[in-house]
């Protein structure tokens, strides 16, 4: 059952579960198809983007979910997916840095995102 909350938290939650199933369903068939292929291989760089990619998708479409659901803790859990995709960036640009890779700047996307979206989550939650 939803509990009626704020319509810009309510514009914000369905951003992240739309957001995040979009980007779901470009990467899931990749990683289906190199999986089925035998090719996966978490060494490689552009593997390891698409799986980190996925994980955070998966993260925010959950806390997103329990936003839209109306569960209590979901500040709780936006925190703990925005901290967990700073993690998983800063590994991820070891990984580049230890490949000797040229660091593009959209690796930080993800990173830069989870940021944004809990300064705005906050935002949204102390303002309404």
């Amino acid at each position: 059952m939803m509990r009626s909350n704020a319509v810009g938290i309510q514009i914000f939650w369905w951003g992240e579960v739309i957001l995040s199933m979009r980007v779901l369903l470009f990467t899931l068939p990749v990683l289906l198809h190199k999986w089925t292929v035998g090719s996966l291989s978490t060494s490689d760089v552009s593997d390891s983007f698409i799986l980190v990619i996925s994980l955070c998708a998966c993260l925010y479409l959950f806390v997103g979910l329990l936003g839209v659901l109306g569960n209590r803790k979901w500040k709780l859990f936006h925190f703990i997916a925005a901290f967990t995709v700073f993690i998983l960036s800063a590994c991820f640009l070891y990984k580049l840095n230890a490949a000797n890779s040229l660091v593009v700047t959209g690796y930080f996307v993800p990173s830069i995102l989870a940021v944004i979206s809990v300064i705005l989550a906050n935002v949204l939650k102390t303002n309404v």
